[in-house]
């Protein structure tokens, strides 16, 4: 099959390649390993309930992409204005941080604490961030930093902060810092609902629903699932052949890859230097593990999101379905996900179902936060290699980058290839500038 381009994965970046090859007049294939697109952004079904894979939200940070998502849904998705909130000592925080908020919720030594600190800090010149830790210390200052954000980071991603990238929050933390919580108590606005967390677009059917709609918008005579690639092979200066699991073969002079790096530069034939296949294998992701409640309840708070920052709590976020889209859940009833970090070869990981799940509603009733006689169902989903783990020594990765864009007529698209956080408007944006590049090199 030889075709204008080949895109490598199915997931949102994939997909939204597709879209933008298939409008452009394209002709192209994508080939994804599993049996459905759209990655780790699905909406699955319990029950008369239904829920994503993870508290994914259209942020409208670019009216083209909005549009577009917009017309591919026929206008069925709606703006929510549901801020998100902290739990902490078992009481409930603004987030992102408001003043206010930590005054009616933090004792007065440490609030005088917080306060000196941001005061003095702004005296300091202001370093380069290393790492994390550093970052969030030269926001919010020390103490305020420890109580909310250090010990949730270093939950969420398995490491000590001062060996994550500076870069690891992508951009949820841009434009926060003490100033902007001292300007909350006077602020008739409300700023959460301006930050991603607040407000945002969201499907009538669920997240899943825009690569469901893409699915149909590409035709699924363009989209091979279940064909794992086995092989990138660069045949001559201007050809690709790839080969997948099950013996199909296809050819393009163009690709975008969205495969993680540790699966493409094992892959490519001839093989990159070792030196970059070594950085390549050594990243590492995190996966994750929900534990699903179907509630006999309307409603179990208001929030869009509510994370746990401390960690005697094995999870670092519950959110409720419904708050996104009533069609989510009954009525009279609600639905709650609680996502649980972890690597594939932790114990919580390996649990069987009940265990996980008892394990996880032990903390829930500890804290009255649901009754064991509301439950009307529960599972538990998991999703190996999630999120890239960004480290410090991590910034190697930029060399396997630089080899893969060298490459020919290749291109890297995604979270996971390019192993940086990102939202779904930004990869709609790359995707579209990616799929112009390959048609400014066929013409």
């Amino acid at each position: 099959m030889n075709k204008d381009l080949l895109i490598l994965g199915g997931g949102p970046a994939g997909m939204a390649a597709g879209y933008y090859a298939f409008k452009k007049g394209l002709t192209f294939s994508i080939i994804e390993a599993s049996k459905e697109v759209g990655g780790n952004c699905k909406t699955l079904s319990m029950g008369n309930f239904k829920y994503d894979t993870g508290a994914h939200r259209l942020h409208n940070k670019d009216e083209n992409v909005t549009h577009t998502i917009r017309s591919l849904l026929k206008n069925d998705i709606h703006k929510v204005s549901t801020p998100s909130t902290i739990f902490w000592e078992n009481k409930r925080l603004a987030f992102p941080l408001e003043l206010k908020s930590i005054i009616n919720s933090v004792p007065l030594p440490i609030l005088l604490k917080i306060i000196a600190e941001n005061v003095f800090k702004n005296f300091k010149r202001r370093s380069t961030h290393n790492n994390f830790k550093q970052y969030a210390y030269d926001i919010y200052g020390k103490t305020l930093s420890n109580l909310f954000l250090i010990n949730y980071t270093e939950k969420l991603w398995g490491e000590n902060t001062e060996l994550l990238s500076s870069t690891v929050s992508g951009n949820r933390l841009k434009g926060l810092n003490f100033s902007s919580l001292f300007k909350s108590i006077f602020s008739k606005k409300n700023m959460n609902e301006n930050h991603i967390d607040g407000s945002f677009y969201y499907p009538k059917d669920g997240f899943g629903s825009i690569f469901e709609a893409l699915f149909s918008y590409v035709g699924k005579e363009n989209i091979f699932l279940k064909n794992q690639i086995s092989k990138i092979e660069l045949i001559s200066n201007n050809d690709y052949r790839i080969s997948t699991k099950n013996g199909k073969v296809f050819h393009s002079k163009k690709i975008i890859c969205t495969l993680p790096p540790n699966i493409y530069m094992n892959i490519i034939k001839p093989s990159p230097p070792l030196e970059l296949i070594e950085i390549a294998n050594s990243l590492k992701f995190r996966s994750i593990r929900l534990s699903v409640i179907g509630l006999n309840r309307e409603k179990f708070s208001d929030s869009a999101s509510i994370y746990f920052p401390e960690k005697k709590y094995p999870f670092t976020r519950i959110y409720e379905p419904k708050n996104r889209s009533k069609h989510l859940a009954p009525k009279n009833q609600t639905c709650l996900v609680v996502e649980v970090p972890c690597f594939i070869n932790d114990k919580i990981y390996k649990m069987k179902n009940e265990t996980f799940n008892n394990y996880i509603n032990s903390f829930l009733f500890n804290e009255d936060l649901i009754l064991k006689d509301e439950i009307l169902q529960q599972q538990s989903f998991f999703m190996e290699h999630a999120y890239p783990q960004q480290l410090v020594k991590d910034n190697q990765i930029k060399k396997v980058i630089s080899f893969a864009q060298s490459l020919p007529g290749f291109a890297i698209l995604g979270r996971n290839a390019n192993f940086k956080y990102l939202h779904t408007h930004d990869l709609f944006n790359y995707a579209e500038s990616c799929v112009d590049e390959m048609i400014s090199d066929l013409n």
